[in-house]
């Protein structure tokens, strides 16, 4: 499990580079998704397994209602920049989580992912296409998020 937590923000840098897109007017901004979101399990991939995420583990994703997510690795920040959430395209039901991110050539591009759970409790995404990388994070109470306020 360690190792899975170790290459989480290299495979979200990595992904980065698989799937630029743009924004687009058909963007929404639910306030479902504003607040802090403690990763919970992670896995998928080839094996398909998923893990809990070991208890004490700072990893951790904060979305702004102003459209800035910033991404915590063990209490380090990772990414700081912009999301949107798009409603579903075409025929698939699952609105996409947009995360510009920063790619290995220092270009800024949108890393897309598949939400398939948004809740007031859950937020579940996946990368797209076959074996993908699949993230489950709880809400944490806005309480316990105080010292993460700006």
């Amino acid at each position: 499990m360690p190792s899975v937590l170790r290459t989480t923000p290299l495979l979200l840098l990595g992904l980065v580079g698989l799937e630029a897109c743009h924004a687009t007017a058909d963007d929404a901004q639910p306030s479902t998704l504003t607040g802090t979101w403690r990763l919970a399990v992670i896995g998928g991939g080839i094996t398909g397994e998923m893990s809990p995420v070991p208890k004490g583990s700072d990893n951790r994703l904060v979305f702004g209602s102003d459209s800035t997510y910033t991404l915590y690795e063990q209490s380090r920040v990772l990414e700081t920049n912009t999301y949107r959430l798009r409603p579903a395209a075409g025929s698939s039901n699952q609105p996409q989580l947009l995360l510009k991110m920063k790619d290995t050539d220092g270009r800024l591009v949108y890393s897309t992912y598949n939400v398939t759970t948004l809740s007031a409790r859950e937020l579940r995404f996946m990368t797209p296409g076959g074996c993908p990388i699949i993230s489950e994070y709880v809400r944490v109470a806005p309480s316990a998020t105080a010292s993460d306020s700006k």
